[in-house]
């Protein structure tokens, strides 16, 4: 079967745009019949790592193809997405999810992060794509031998990588001047802050070849740091949805950008080691999964009932509070509330007992009864 998919894109192997469909072909038939049956798609991944392996040309026309929509497709956006939901606004995003489930969006062939709709056409593709073991993705990628590709073609793809990194670093140095990130943080203001150090590290490595990639990683680590610390903050000051999707964004948008620059360093040093493709694999099920889900309406609505479950027991918890004591003294100063406000309530109710036997009129009882309770 996988054999036959070769044999067809043999007679065209000069045409790029025999791409997609080569891909495409070989996609489906790895898929299995249902999305539980990862052993099928493992036996098929396995299959195509000894068809590579035993021929070479059928394993450069794949490695070709990959490497032509990595670096002809504009792969850049499809390197920038992570969740789709903390993009936008909540009704905002659940608009687009609703109406685009109604009426998909017009592929464009020119853009890889399209061409991902093309490949994975279930929405349950990223269940057996996510289930299939890094080891056997390992495999394949071992099969392919990226390492004998023409220098061009690796060239063009690692500029694409290298300018999707720029992009995040920017993406990153903004968010780190929110209004609302620098209220829950002040000290940023004060001090250098580490969301635009690390832009400028990024700068002066990818530009003059004159930064340390570990003084980079140390940079977003620190990044990272704060925004745990606003997010472990919040439980005493507060949250809002804003505030939670902005760090959500900002601690997937620091990962994605360690996930590129760990493979861009490897890429650039050519060294060929088993961790850097691992984080190839690891990218790889992170954007199938984005695309598989980008209209899922559920998790959608999910997500954002977390936030608000979060928000309602934060603002509990801090209500609570007011009724635990610790020493006697608290506990003395409790029970002297709860006695006068006991008082009030036992008058508030003679009151009405007094009111209710002068039999007034309904209206002017009524406003009487509400007068005694406010």
């Amino acid at each position: 079967m996988l054999v036959s998919v070769f044999e067809e894109y043999d007679a065209d192997s000069k045409n790029p745009q025999r791409a997609i469909p080569l891909i495409s072909e070989l996609i489906a038939k790895i898929r299995p019949e249902k999305p539980h049956q990862v052993e099928a798609a493992i036996k098929s991944i396995q299959a195509l790592c000894y068809l590579l392996n035993q021929d070479s040309a059928k394993a450069q026309l794949l490695r070709d193809a990959i490497l032509h929509l990595l670096s002809e497709r504009k792969p850049i956006s499809l390197y920038l997405i992570a969740r789709h939901s903390v993009f936008t606004g909540f009704f905002t995003e659940m608009r687009r999810r609703v109406s685009h489930k109604v009426l998909p969006e017009a592929v464009d062939t020119a853009y890889l992060i399209d061409l991902f709709a093309l490949f994975f056409t279930k929405t349950t593709d990223a269940n057996w794509v996510l289930a299939v073991p890094d080891a056997i993705w390992l495999e394949l990628i071992g099969a392919l031998r990226f390492e004998e590709a023409s220098p061009e073609l690796k060239q063009a793809c690692q500029q694409h990588m290298v300018a999707a990194s720029q992009a995040l670093s920017f993406r990153i140095a903004a968010l780190g001047l929110e209004p609302e990130l620098l209220r829950n943080y002040p000290e940023l203001e004060k001090h250098t802050s580490p969301f635009i150090a690390q832009q400028e590290e990024i700068a002066a490595f990818f530009g003059q070849n004159t930064g340390d990639i570990n003084h980079i990683l140390v940079m977003l680590d620190q990044c990272s740091a704060i925004v745990s610390k606003i997010r472990r903050n919040s439980v005493q000051t507060g949250t809002s949805i804003r505030l939670t999707n902005l760090l959500q964004r900002m601690s997937q948008q620091i990962a994605r950008l360690e996930t590129l620059l760990h493979i861009l360093t490897k890429q650039i040093s050519a060294t060929f080691e088993t961790n850097a493709n691992l984080e190839k694999v690891h990218l790889f099920k992170e954007l199938v999964y984005s695309e598989c889900h980008k209209n899922d309406v559920g998790e959608h609505w999910q997500e954002n009932l977390e936030v608000m479950a979060l928000r309602v027991t934060e603002n509990a918890s801090r209500t609570g509070e007011h009724y635990i004591t610790n020493n006697r003294h608290e506990y003395f100063a409790l029970m002297r509330s709860a006695m006068g406000a006991g008082v009030v309530i036992a008058t508030m109710s003679m009151i009405k007992i007094l009111i209710a036997k002068l039999h007034l009129a309904p209206l002017t009882e009524a406003i009487l009864f509400s007068l005694n309770y406010g």
